[in-house]
């Protein structure tokens, strides 16, 4: 790396802290440096261990071969063609090592050695034009975290304080072992520096060889007089020191330089951001989804056009000791865990709530019958309840997922009528552009319904969005609407409680039953 200046920043001291959630441990340091960073006149020699916790040396054979990040006990993210050798043929994942907790090359002894069991590139890679330039490294075994060796977060274009920061082009850090200019020897120090981003037009413009990956927008530029990126520096990380945040962000992952590696030269990073969802789902599932199911499976239809949701349950009550009733929605969150109103686990002189009922998108459909599980216990938190059923749902039976903070998507409505004769079928209408709104964790979002008819819902309505990406769509519950035991009547504005604000209590309650092993980060505000 060519750098001449340092970056003022000032981190103090912090203590490691573990917070236990039901069966998942929180790790209270993930982003966080444990040392100051220092202003070094004439160079951004990284002079203290842990300034930058996340970084790591990946070595194929003993010789190095590019940076990365920590992500998660398990996973190291970096760039594609780290994984190849100078032939372009992959390189054996086993043959690789990765040493944490380092700012010398040849600082064994202060390094935290670990195998690499597994490569998991992403697909659609180019070799030719590096698009789609970003891997994950699977550590055979789990990382040690402490003082020296931390994870980082991950970038989050949804994020509207992130976000904000990108578009006003702050500047960041990037990080590496890269050579100081392009005739020099290898570089033994850690090195810093601070860049801009710069527009895709301002950097094609300097060179036109990054056109072809910068005008998909899953790169971005930067380029600063005095810093570039050389030869080796390849899958270091470009971070941002987020002070509402207090922690520090993994923005981009170095994948493209100028051959002369001189000062002022512009170079392309793959935007982390872009693939949040195919990271998460692998390397952080309890971020992918609250709860950490392994797929966010979305809404289908059939040859009918008829609308599916394999976690939308109803909920059987006696009603006046007679017969039953179908009064609400459920949405299952685990296979043993169903997400409902406060009001619909509520029994009063009339009705009395029995069981749920599963495997159809249709209720009272006679040709087609439902299964019912009995009920082992409910627990009730302000606005929202979760039945907690006696016995695990059928495998065709998927549960929804449940998101870990507010994001962009498409929102819908899922819903059974409560005065359409039987059978009753469920029904979809999409809702009007809610983006700012949806922006925020709120008590109760006031939602616009397109195309609502008239006839009462059923309780507890769930609102839901999908979020796309090549990897496929995932579906995510944001709301259930908030009913009387009457039900949602029509000609007002739909009330939804907001269920992002319930999601230490779902964590808690449903998180048990998920028993996932490892650190996880604590949620956003």
């Amino acid at each position: 790396m060519n750098i001449s200046r340092g970056i003022p920043h000032v981190l103090g001291v912090v203590l490691v802290v573990w917070l236990q959630i039901a069966k998942t441990e929180v790790y209270e340091d993930w982003g966080q440096a444990s040392a100051a960073v220092q202003f070094i006149v004439g160079g951004d020699i990284v002079n203290k261990r842990g300034l930058y916790p996340w970084h790591v040396a990946i070595l194929h054979k003993a010789n190095y071969q590019g940076g990365g990040s920590l992500i998660s006990q398990q996973f190291v993210l970096t760039v594609t063609h780290v994984t190849y050798d100078h032939l372009g043929e992959m390189i054996d994942p086993k043959s690789l090592t990765i040493k944490a907790g380092m700012i010398k090359l040849t600082d064994d002894a202060n390094a935290d050695s670990y195998k690499v069991a597994e490569t998991l590139r992403y697909p659609g890679y180019n070799q030719e034009n590096l698009m789609h330039d970003i891997c994950m490294l699977k550590v055979d075994g789990k990382v040690s975290f402490g003082k020296y060796v931390r994870p980082i977060f991950l970038w989050d274009n949804s994020d509207k304080v992130l976000s904000k920061l990108a578009d006003e082009k702050h500047k960041a850090t990037v990080i590496g072992f890269g050579l100081t200019g392009a005739g020099s020897s290898r570089n033994n120090d850690l090195r810093s520096a601070s860049v801009a981003p710069i527009g895709s037009e301002d950097c094609i413009k300097g060179f036109k060889g990054f056109k072809e990956v910068l005008w998909k927008g899953r790169n971005f530029c930067v380029k600063d007089a005095e810093a570039t990126v050389c030869r080796g520096d390849s899958g270091s990380g470009l971070v941002n020191y987020v002070q509402q945040r207090k922690a520090y962000f993994l923005r981009g992952l170095v994948s493209q330089g100028h051959a002369s590696c001189s000062k002022g030269s512009e170079a392309v990073f793959t935007d982390v951001g872009h693939y949040l969802k195919w990271i998460e789902k692998t390397a952080l599932p309890t971020m992918f989804n609250l709860l950490g199911n392994p797929t966010c499976d979305g809404v289908s239809k059939n040859k009918q056009s008829q609308v599916s949701l394999p976690g939308l349950v109803n909920l059987k009550y006696s009603f006046r000791k007679s017969f039953f009733i179908s009064d609400c929605h459920g949405i299952l969150i685990t296979k043993k865990h169903v997400l409902t109103q406060a009001n619909c686990v509520a029994s009063n002189s009339v009705r009395k709530l029995h069981s749920v009922a599963t495997g159809s998108s249709v209720i009272n459909d006679y040709s087609k019958l439902s299964q019912q599980y009995a009920i082992e216990t409910v627990s009730v938190e302000k606005e929202l309840g979760i039945i907690t059923l006696s016995d695990e749902v059928a495998e065709s039976d998927k549960p929804v997922c449940i998101p870990t903070r507010p994001e962009e998507g498409k929102l819908s409505v899922l819903f059974w009528k409560r005065k359409l004769n039987h059978p009753k079928y469920v029904q979809q209408l999409s809702t009007i552009d809610q983006s700012k709104q949806m922006a925020n964790i709120r008590e109760i979002l006031s939602v616009n319904v397109t195309g609502d008819t008239g006839n009462l819902r059923l309780g507890s309505a769930p609102l839901l969005y999908t979020v796309d990406d090549e990897t496929g769509v995932h579906l995510y519950l944001r709301a259930l609407e908030k009913c009387s035991i009457q039900g949602c009547p029509d000609g007002q504005s739909p009330a939804f409680v907001d269920v992002l604000k319930y999601r230490q209590w779902i964590k808690e309650i449903a998180g048990q039953y998920m028993n996932h092993d490892l650190l996880t980060p604590k949620l956003g505000d």
